[in-house]
């Protein structure tokens, strides 16, 4: 009995700081961990590695993920409309959509003449350079909104040491433990019932 309690004390004081920061996870992570793990394992590894230094991540790393998901998503609602642009002022105009529509693809046409409309804010069949810009800003914070970013910027909470940066070796921990304790609940609510 000495030695179990001497186990589960020296188990404890390992994976306490993990444990309660697995309990500190937004449900939007603790979702994917739950959905995926592998993938969420993968996500993470390229997120540290691609964005970190030394083996980790920071918070002004996890920032920089989310602002170049957004350039990102920017820069293709601009390529997805700028290909119109055949007089190359920075505008589109109705007649230069339709040009470059009838020049496409029964899809891509479809798509052009979709996105055009929503740029057009005003309606005046000519989206300008300003309404380009906001459409493309528009299409960035859709395709990476606030809940996404807050996902992204909540890996910190796997910092179990608390240096202010996150590592793989942590991430996994939380994983691993986050995975044990929804087995033992699964388990816990079977012996209930």
């Amino acid at each position: 009995m000495k030695f179990l309690l001497t186990i589960f004390l020296v188990i404890t004081a390992i994976f306490a700081p993990s444990l309660a920061v697995a309990q500190d996870i937004p449900d939007a992570v603790a979702a994917q961990v739950a959905k995926n793990p592998d993938k969420f394992l993968d996500e993470m590894a390229v997120i540290i590695t691609g964005f970190g230094k030394d083996s980790a991540i920071d918070k002004l790393g996890l920032q920089n993920v989310v602002a170049m998901q957004r350039a990102d998503a920017r820069a293709m609602a601009f390529r997805r409309l700028q290909g119109a642009d055949l007089n190359g002022d920075g505008a589109i105009g109705g007649d230069e959509m339709r040009l470059k529509a009838a020049a496409l693809a029964a899809q891509a046409r479809g798509r052009l003449v979709l996105y055009f409309g929503k740029a057009d804010l005003n309606g005046d069949n000519h989206v300008s350079a300003d309404e380009l810009l906001g459409y493309a800003n528009s299409v960035a914070l859709d395709s990476f909104d606030a809940q996404k970013a807050a996902a992204v910027l909540a890996v910190m909470a796997f910092d179990t040491n608390s240096d202010g940066r996150v590592t793989l070796p942590e991430v996994k921990a939380a994983v691993a433990l986050s995975l044990f304790s929804k087995k033992g609940d699964a388990a816990d609510s079977k012996q209930k019932i």
